[in-house]
């Protein structure tokens, strides 16, 4: 499966921010397609992660359904707020 593929490339990336971070002040310069890959990495894994609750729950399909919605909301909101970037404009 694709996550189990990319999952030690995202970890490498994770140890090379962490890496760089220990070693330099200065921003990493990220564009904002880095951003909207991040974003979309971060969504992918987050909704594996609901289901995942959702299923070990045995949450109604109404309900998770709009938890899954909720998420999505809120989560645009978030990044709105704090970031100044609409993510329906990314898409």
């Amino acid at each position: 499966m694709i996550g189990k593929h990319i999952s030690p490339i995202l970890s490498e990336i994770e140890a090379t921010l962490w890496e760089s971070e220990c070693h330099t002040d200065l921003p990493p310069e990220f564009t904002d397609d880095a951003f909207k890959s991040a974003l979309k990495i971060f969504m992918a894994v987050s909704t594996e992660r609901i289901y995942k609750l959702q299923k070990s729950e045995r949450m109604p399909l109404n309900d998770a359904c709009n938890m899954v919605e909720s998420f999505g909301i809120k989560l645009s909101q978030l990044v709105k707020t704090y970031i100044d970037i609409d993510t329906k404009s990314l898409y």
